[in-house]
């Protein structure tokens, strides 16, 4: 299920490897010598579950992603190890023959996606992403938009979308134009600060630092706009903060330390929010969402924005937040305009 570049490379990464190449020589041995994901893809994640039991430990990525992700024929699952027909144009998706391929009908959409992906991750393996963003990114006053695609035309004339910068460029100034979707249904105060609560913050928040004076530069009242991060996970950034007076407009960060946004909102630190936001939030996944989300759903109507991978994910959200709390839907799920164009990492196991 694992394959190395050399002889060299396969031994350095031995130690790490060994528990789970042990695993599952033994299941297959167990199962007759088959392969337990052999035309069986639906047993991933009973297979991960059984590795965490047997390792006793949460597994690393990369043994995630060998469950997970294995070499198998795109059209009937065949387990294929060393063989197989590689299709020449991603890289990325493999068929037992020919027959198999051309059964494929529906790869061309998810084989240019496969392709960028592919670029996308060499072409950034030794580069400085930030840096390179930031030295094509120009920050300034921002205009009405409706789509990345008009973004970029208007803070990055010189990248698209087609190539690997343009897609790092909206993967760092999505969160910002999509927490811009809520100002519409704001009861923000004129000439008061905006104050935005990022709920469950991580890096994809903190790396946007820079461009949140966007959202300062399109309210009509004010010009100064409060960032409040929060989350278990929630910690400072490791570079200095950019400076709070941009050409946009005047932003203030506010890092609380770790905890839940239900600790927070009944704390002495808690300030009331205009809009709430949680962006690839994961309310169906992690149980520690179901005490916050009454607290997020303010009684002010302050705008709860949230986002997820999948639209099936993002529905079934919405649908725990409504057993939840009674809430009126501004907006029900759709496909979001201003998603990042860059591949991101989903949870998996």
């Amino acid at each position: 299920m694992v394959r190395y570049s050399s002889v060299e490379a396969a031994e350095k990464h031995w130690p790490s490897h060994s528990p789970l190449c042990r695993l599952v020589v033994k299941l297959t041995a167990a199962a007759g010598g088959q392969n337990p994901l052999d035309k069986n893809p639906a047993a991933c994640l009973q297979l991960a579950g059984i590795a965490k039991m047997c390792l006793r430990r949460s597994l690393a990525q990369f043994e995630s992603d060998v469950l997970m992700y294995p070499r198998s024929c795109t059209t009937c699952s065949t387990h294929l190890p060393s063989t197989g027909l590689t299709c020449t144009t991603c890289g990325c998706s493999v068929y037992c023959d020919t027959d198999c391929q051309q059964a494929d009908t529906g790869h061309g959409d998810l084989c240019r996606q496969l392709g960028e992906n592919r670029e996308d991750f060499i072409y950034w393996r030794e580069r400085d992403l930030q840096k390179e963003v930031e030295s094509v990114l120009t920050i300034t006053a921002m205009e009405k938009v409706d789509t990345m695609e008009d973004a970029l035309r208007l803070l990055t004339p010189s990248v698209t979308l087609d190539q690997p910068t343009g897609r790092a460029v909206s993967s760092t100034i999505s969160s910002p134009l999509t927490c811009m979707t809520a100002l519409p249904f704001s009861k923000h105060s004129p000439h008061h600060p905006l104050t935005v609560h990022l709920v469950g913050s991580r890096k994809i928040e903190i790396s946007s630092l820079a461009v949140w004076s966007l959202l300062a530069s399109t309210c009509t009242h004010t010009d100064r706009l409060v960032l409040v991060f929060i989350g278990p996970e929630c910690s400072g950034p490791e570079e200095p903060l950019p400076p709070s007076g941009q050409e946009g407009g005047t932003v203030e960060y506010q890092f609380v330390p770790p905890c839940t946004y239900a600790e927070f909102a009944t704390s002495s630190m808690f300030t009331e929010p205009d809009i709430v936001c949680a962006f690839n939030c994961g309310f169906i996944l992690y149980s520690s969402w179901a005490e916050s989300i009454p607290y997020m759903v303010r009684g002010s109507g302050a705008p709860l924005v949230f986002t997820e991978y999948y639209m099936q994910d993002c529905q079934a959200n919405l649908a725990m937040v409504q057993e939840l709390v009674t809430v009126q839907v501004l907006q029900e799920a759709k496909l979001n305009p201003f998603r990042s164009f860059m591949s991101e990492r989903a949870p998996v196991a």
